[in-house]
């Protein structure tokens, strides 16, 4: 047992000697009385769960003053509001429990201030050895640099952030272990990484109420079945929108529609945006006339491409990382295929161009967050100096890195704007209330209560000349 959670034991059982309150102490940060009640080793001793709900309450405003010793009343003043609910269900007056405050402070010299110190507790699930590896590393970097920058410029709050990462290696059961053992150390909220995984604990941070933001994009994480669920980016089923609208829109030959193929993997990764991506082009009159599967890490595209050729598509959208990508990529130069790629979010990257070599030009794919050469953009500048503060130097960083300092950056601003009340349903609220101004990294971050979409925009960049350039600005449809 940690030494935090010893001093809390102790708290509490000096209380109990006045309340005769014995079983309450902090877990998974739940202190609220009716979160006691629903856990029976918390349910305060000769107390029924019926008698803890009253027809009326204590008024507690002689707290107030001790509002500076307990740093915004994080643990301390919980605690003692149960006890004092215990107590007043115990019989005695609101005069005898006034007489606790003297104890409770005497409690504070010696607890309060260890506790007020406590550090702020978020989880990291993610892929740096597994099959994602390749685009999961770079964003691992962006989400602890960021961290580790906010913990060296004073924290949230005066307190530091304890970021208790995993490596799950794309293995769902893995992540599910990493997720049980971080929510057992009490993390208020997790940033995550993929669709599957992400999809198999939707019901558990809902359960628990641990907003998780994660680096699946996927549309079926924005509604009201996954309340505690959001994305970072515009979601993969717009996305693809967007690319079959700028198809559409771009297309000149008169006398038929454009024709269009898809290539993904199995996976919940590369499924998500495909059905979504069928009902748009049908309503916008574009064809899709060819389905492909390619797994993540397949390093030979030549059967599915020829498959694919048949069909005679005029573009490919792609669902797939780095490795399969640069893959298609060479494997239809190979085969001299006059289709026009368009990849989505995480078939783009500065690393892209040294696996495909000349194979990578005029590839193009939607992009909802900024590159590390767009240094006009004050949220770039701004990363440049959060990388070169904890590395000591400005090497470049492909946009991976920029995807995970922006789900790192949208965390903490909740946790700023959520003041000393950083519960996961007060994070959830702030996320749902608040417009986050992205500086650039993004266009701005605006979640709604039943529909966690943070905006609907991306641009289109292409590789010419060995470089990757903006082709569009941000898109609409």
């Amino acid at each position: 047992m940690s030494v935090h959670h010893r001093k809390q034991r102790i708290i509490c059982k000096v209380i109990s000697d006045y309340v005769s309150l014995t079983e309450c102490f902090p877990y998974k940060n739940r202190l609220f009385r009716r979160d006691l009640c629903k856990t029976p080793l918390f349910r305060p001793r000769n107390v029924s769960q019926k008698a803890l709900k009253p027809k009326r309450s204590v008024t507690l405003a002689f707290l107030t003053p001790l509002e500076p010793f307990c740093d915004g009343g994080v643990y301390l003043r919980k605690i003692f509001k149960i006890a004092l609910q215990a107590a007043f269900f115990k019989g005695l007056s609101t005069p005898a429990i006034k007489k606790l405050v003297p104890v409770f402070l005497l409690l504070l010299s010696f607890g309060g201030p260890a506790l007020a110190q406590e550090s702020i507790k978020i989880g990291g699930i993610f892929d740096i050895t597994g099959i994602t590896s390749d685009v999961g590393t770079p964003y691992a970097n962006g989400v602890k640099e960021y961290i580790q920058y906010v913990n060296n410029h004073g924290g949230v709050h005066g307190k530091k952030i304890e970021l208790i990462s995993f490596d799950y290696a794309y293995k769902v059961p893995k992540a599910i272990s990493a997720y049980e053992e971080m929510t057992a150390k009490g993390v208020i909220a997790i940033i995550g990484w993929g669709t599957d995984d992400t999809e198999a604990l939707t019901s558990r941070v809902a359960k628990d109420k641990i907003p998780y933001i994660s680096a699946s994009y996927a549309e079926q994480l924005v509604f009201e079945k996954t309340p505690y669920n959001f994305v970072g980016a515009t979601t993969y089923s717009d996305q693809a929108r967007l690319a079959l609208q700028w198809i559409k829109d771009n297309w000149r030959e008169k006398g038929r529609p454009p024709r269009v193929a898809l290539l993904y993997s199995n996976t919940g990764f590369g499924l998500s945006p495909i059905r979504d991506a069928e009902v748009f082009a049908k309503k916008i009159g574009v064809d899709i006339v060819d389905h492909e599967i390619i797994g993540l890490q397949d390093l030979d595209a030549t059967s599915q491409l020829l498959a694919m050729q048949t069909k005679k598509p005029d573009y490919a959208i792609n669902q797939h990382t780095l490795t399969a990508t640069a893959a298609i990529l060479k494997d239809a130069r190979k085969l001299r295929l006059k289709t026009t790629f368009i990849g989505l979010v995480w078939s783009l990257s500065e690393n892209l161009i040294p696996l495909a070599g000349n194979a990578a030009e005029g590839f193009m794919a939607t992009m909802p967050v900024a590159f590390w050469t767009e240094t006009n953009l004050k949220g770039v500048q701004f990363m440049h100096k959060v990388h070169k503060k904890i590395t000591g130097n400005n090497d470049p960083q492909p946009v991976q890195y920029t995807q995970g300092f922006i789900n790192a950056y949208l965390l903490v601003q909740a946790l700023h704007k959520a003041d000393n009340h950083l519960t996961g349903q007060n994070i959830k609220k702030v996320f749902e209330s608040n417009k986050f101004n992205m500086m650039g990294l993004s266009a701005d971050v605006q979640y709604k209560p039943n529909l966690r979409k943070p905006n609907v925009s991306a641009k289109i960049y292409t590789i010419k000349k060995g470089k990757i350039k903006p082709l569009t600005c941000y898109l609409r449809y």
